[in-house]
């Protein structure tokens, strides 16, 4: 795969951390999803944020953000936390092929677009009670169910995410992109044949 924008080269294992949050969250908030029937549209909206990571992340180089290096020592500290320890975090680490400047020049990336994001979404009006009533309606009558907190998670999510895709369609149509639309199938298979064996047990 080769993905660049303005001459910057995108990453595969960019894209395939935008699918393991994307999978990540339907797992959680829409367990009823078919991840497998919907697994070209998701890893096409892997490439898309991946993308509009890029952009954003331009935006905010410009826009002088900083990430102090104790915010970058918190973020990978919850994320040694999650993996189980330093040694199970070395090990994920070399399982994906990444190193530790790496991994922390992601962050520290992550974090800038972070900043940038909060102030694009910060006037985004939370969901009502009644647009929860009602979205919960909608999916049951699609024979689906999920929780409340998890629908007002699904429609903050979604608010704010049109904000952002409206900020990133303005940017791509200034930026130069290059996609070849092709993207190593080995971790994305490993991912959804993870879920099927969540779904076996």
């Amino acid at each position: 795969m080769a993905i660049r924008v303005n001459g910057e080269l995108v990453s595969s294992r960019s894209v395939v951390m935008e699918l393991t949050r994307l999978v990540n969250f339907y797992r959680e908030h829409l367990p009823d999803e078919d991840l497998e029937e919907n697994r070209d549209i998701l890893v096409r909206k892997a490439k898309d944020q991946a993308i509009g990571a890029r952009l954003l992340l331009e935006e905010a180089r410009k826009a002088g953000v900083r990430v102090p290096e104790n915010d970058v020592t918190a973020r990978r500290a919850v994320l040694v936390a999650e993996a189980g320890g330093e040694e199970a975090f070395s090990q994920l680490l070399d399982a994906q092929g990444m190193d530790e400047e790496w991994f922390r020049r992601n962050i520290v990336e992550s974090l800038m677009i972070d900043k940038l994001v909060k102030a694009l979404v910060g006037r985004v009006e939370d969901p009502t009670d009644g647009d929860v009533a009602e979205y919960l309606a909608q999916l049951k009558g699609e024979g689906r169910s999920v929780t409340a907190a998890q629908a007002r998670d699904v429609l903050t999510h979604e608010r704010r995410g049109r904000v952002i895709s409206e900020c990133v369609a303005h940017l791509r149509k200034k930026a130069a992109i290059e996609d070849d639309e092709e993207l190593d199938g080995s971790d994305i298979d490993a991912m959804f044949d993870a879920q099927g064996g969540d779904e076996a047990e």
